[in-house]
């Protein structure tokens, strides 16, 4: 089948992949996890008792039949899941430290796990500002500062050379691609530790799908990623880690190159065969 060509064609690629992985598995810190962790809505369980690690300087795909239930994980790590009437049991540890609800706390986790869920920049007016809000929520008010964290953000995503003629010309001129890239360029000028990321924007064409893979890996130099993937195949070349969810549960939760080779559980292997 399909999956076993893959996998002919992918074994030098992953194997390498697996051995750096596990050289840096052990020295890689931990920036999240999640212990016995429950999340429901009115008393019924959704995500049901996970236990996961994210760490530093990677990125982690996030795959799964169900929509719901991975973008719930994402607010879930946002921690803005409460207030969407979600309730939750267990442990969250971020940075070390077991998240309160103090406001203040709060908002400042938010800002080390931004999540991009929408594209719409419609509320900013041109795209300098769309791409400076981060340094804004940051209280940057120096525009030399700003200019510089602008610029630097906007060539990680590869859009400086793109967009610095009409810096304050509006977002809507440029293309869906692009503003999802514009998007994360406004993340990282809150210098985070870690991006969520709901959705990317279908490619077809497989010159954006490469950018996109030269911008993550462009990321994870400055901070990790976690992206609720669709195309599976995408998600293999572009992950360190992968989070499999069904049903509420993580049913597997390894490193990327061991994942789609060499899978722990027969459910992996099965969703993993079926959609190659």
């Amino acid at each position: 089948n399909f999956f076993a060509v893959f996998l002919l064609f992918q074994t030098n690629i992953f194997s390498k992949r697996l051995l750096e992985s596990q050289m840096s598995e052990n020295i890689k810190k931990t920036i999240l996890s999640l212990e016995n962790f429950t999340v429901s809505k009115h008393g019924i369980p959704i995500l049901h008792n996970l236990n996961c690690s994210i760490f530093e300087n990677t990125v982690t795909s996030l795959i799964g039949q169900n929509q719901i239930e991975k973008s719930l994980l994402l607010s879930v790590i946002h921690q803005t899941c409460e207030m969407k009437g979600f309730s939750y049991e267990g442990e969250f540890i971020a940075d070390f430290k077991e998240i309160t609800q103090s406001m203040k706390r709060l908002n400042e986790h938010r800002r080390k796990f931004p999540l991009v869920y929408d594209f719409d920049d419609s509320a900013f007016s041109h795209i300098f500002d769309a791409t400076a809000f981060g340094a804004k929520i940051k209280n940057i008010h120096s525009q030399a500062q700003k200019e510089s964290l602008v610029e630097n953000s906007l060539k990680i995503t590869e859009l400086w050379d793109e967009v610095k003629q009409k810096l304050y010309e509006p977002v809507t001129s440029l293309t869906k691609e692009q503003r999802f890239r514009l998007s994360l360029a406004r993340m990282l000028c809150l210098e985070p530790k870690c991006i969520l990321i709901d959705q990317i924007p279908y490619c077809s064409d497989h010159n954006e799908q490469q950018v996109l893979e030269r911008i993550f890996l462009k990321i994870k130099k400055q901070c990790s990623v976690i992206i609720n993937f669709s195309d599976i195949r995408f998600a293999a070349r572009v992950s360190d880690y992968t989070l499999f969810l069904q049903d509420g549960i993580l049913v597997e939760h390894d490193i990327s190159a061991r994942f789609f080779t060499r899978p722990k559980q027969k459910e992996t292997e099965r969703y993993v065969t079926n959609l190659f």
